[in-house]
């Protein structure tokens, strides 16, 4: 038999755990004392910068005007959520994005909502893609855009709302489908006249031209449109040119302006510019 009575096990187990319990104490107040140095510095953090990207049209300052943070704030205080619910206020904000950077930094990324049109006539408000009416800005960026015109209650669409009138949708599908077919031929169209619910004219940029669309088959008329011009802008016969007429299909009738003598010459033109 042994001499080691049974119950030594036993103690040297306690042992061992008495002495775990006595190392992990001071381990345990090391973490709590880091964890509150570690608040103290983040709480005495101030801002240093705020940084913005993704302003393209918007200018930066008027982002940060909007953003309203206060300079050497402290971090902490910084309300993330107010600043992005004062940014989306701003209706060419599509959604933004702020989050803190330590040791001193606030970044804001917003996306911007791209104008498509011009609403003519009255203050100068731009509208995008899904209808949403947008502001003026003094912004250093050209927004060349064409200009939509004639539509009935258009100046009195409030900004920052969608206008979801009937001719407003079918101007934008214009637009849209012009840039689909070529963003040469979204540009070569200066204005949009929906003449309130009659045949839709478009107005060309280069040379002014009025060219009428009629209703119906727009896409197609502007594939036509496309092909025809892109041959006729390669002649000297552009600048004589004073009127296209797409109502008709598959052709564009084409009228001149008048020669030195004589009275005005119409003639008819395939969409590969054929006369």
């Amino acid at each position: 038999m042994s001499d080691v009575p049974e119950n030594v096990p036993i103690a040297r187990t306690i042992a061992r755990k008495r002495w775990g319990l006595l190392l992990f104490l001071p381990l345990m107040v090391g973490m709590i004392v880091l964890v509150v140095l570690a608040n103290e510095w983040r709480d005495g953090l101030k801002l240093d910068r705020v940084v913005v990207e993704g302003a393209t049209i918007l200018p930066v300052r008027d982002v940060l005007t909007l953003a309203s943070i206060r300079p050497r704030a402290k971090m902490t205080a910084i309300d993330l959520y107010d600043v992005r619910q004062r940014l989306l206020t701003q209706p060419f904000v599509r959604s933004a994005v702020v989050n803190r950077l330590y040791p001193g930094t606030v970044t804001i990324r917003i996306e911007e909502r791209k104008p498509i049109g011009l609403l003519s006539g009255g203050q100068i408000r731009y509208i995008d893609a899904e209808g949403m009416v947008l502001p003026y800005v003094n912004s250093a960026v050209t927004v060349d855009i064409p200009a939509i015109s004639n539509i009935d209650g258009m100046q009195d669409a409030p900004v920052g709302k969608v206008f979801a009138a009937k001719e407003m949708t079918e101007a934008l599908g214009i637009l849209k489908s012009a840039q689909a077919v070529d963003t040469a031929l979204y540009h070569f169209i200066s204005e949009v006249d929906m003449q309130n619910g009659r045949d839709i004219i478009l107005y060309s940029s280069d040379v002014v031209i009025q060219i009428s669309l009629g209703r119906g088959d727009i896409p197609k008329k502007l594939v036509t449109l496309h092909s025809f011009w892109g041959t006729i802008a390669k002649t000297a016969d552009a600048d004589r040119i004073k009127s296209l007429d797409l109502r008709y299909e598959d052709q564009v009738v084409v009228k001149w302006n008048q020669p030195a003598a004589g009275k005005a010459v119409r003639g008819t033109a395939s969409p590969k510019g054929q006369l």
